[in-house]
């Protein structure tokens, strides 16, 4: 790999995977903002970011047979497939594919696209405790409520240590979100955009009927994890070996596949 032509084609990405978005992150702004408002019962930092990543303990069906889902969560985390889920192939099939001549080498111009997603996941994740931070600056609120820890999820967040907010709070979820991004930006090179979204979209809302580490939307509600719910399968280490084998498994086949691939550009550039 000519380690020079891939940090300018990652250069290129950053800059222009960014811009082509920049309307996207405007809203995911707005969004987050919004749910910070509507859980301003309790406005403490930690509390603002427990309400995105709380989501639900194990489904029941209830007597009614209503199914409620777990919002803030389910936006937070179907946004973020929508924002990274477009860029990649548009670059490649309706900019002239002018990147991609420039790369000469299928797999930089694809690990570039994959380099671009994670930088994207770790800056949504960024913003999220930017806007939680600001929020609980603003209402005066900053450490929050141990009440609400204790009431809700039933913790005494006091005694838990830094590894383990840092781990649970954090790790566990953004290893979620770019294993999801991994497949959904491999599968929209393969197939239509839109239904690579909706495809990882029906993985979030299984992943609240069953608890099963299969689905690793589980991974990123904080109820369902192993020192909440006592199942054990929903565990670290078995978020990081599932996470780091869905995104080992993505990037082979997609990488041999993409290699295979016939592509057309739609405004000029070469096949």
């Amino acid at each position: 790999m000519n380690r020079k032509n891939f940090h300018s084609l990652f250069a290129y990405d950053l800059k222009y995977g960014f811009w082509s978005n920049r309307f996207k992150w405007f809203f995911a702004l707005v969004i987050q903002l919004y749910f910070c408002i509507m859980m301003d019962a309790y406005p403490g930092i930690w509390d603002q970011i427990t309400g995105f990543f709380l989501g639900f303990p194990e489904y029941h069906l209830s007597e009614t047979g209503t199914f409620d889902l777990p919002f803030p969560w389910l936006i937070f985390h179907s946004y973020l497939l929508f924002l990274v889920g477009f860029y990649p192939v548009n670059d490649l099939s309706y900019s002239g594919g002018q990147a991609f001549i420039r790369a000469g080498n299928r797999k930089q111009w694809l690990y570039s696209k994959l380099g671009w997603t994670l930088i994207t996941v770790l800056s949504y994740y960024l913003m999220l405790a930017v806007v939680s931070l600001t929020y609980s600056m603003v209402t005066g609120d900053l450490e929050g409520s141990a009440a609400y820890m204790k009431n809700v999820i039933g913790l005494d967040f006091e005694n838990i240590s830094a590894i383990h907010i840092f781990t649970y709070w954090w790790l566990m979820p953004m290893l979620t979100s770019f294993a999801l991004c991994t497949v959904e930006v491999i599968l929209s090179l393969f197939i239509d955009p839109v239904l690579a979204f909706l495809i990882l979209f029906g993985v979030l809302i299984a992943s609240v009927f069953w608890m099963t580490p299969v689905l690793l939307g589980n991974f990123s509600m904080l109820m369902r994890m192993d020192f909440i719910s006592g199942n054990q399968s929903i565990s670290f280490l078995n978020c990081l070996i599932g996470c780091l084998l869905t995104i080992c498994i993505a990037c082979i086949w997609g990488s041999i596949a993409f290699n295979r691939k016939d592509i057309y550009f739609s405004q000029g550039g070469q096949s």
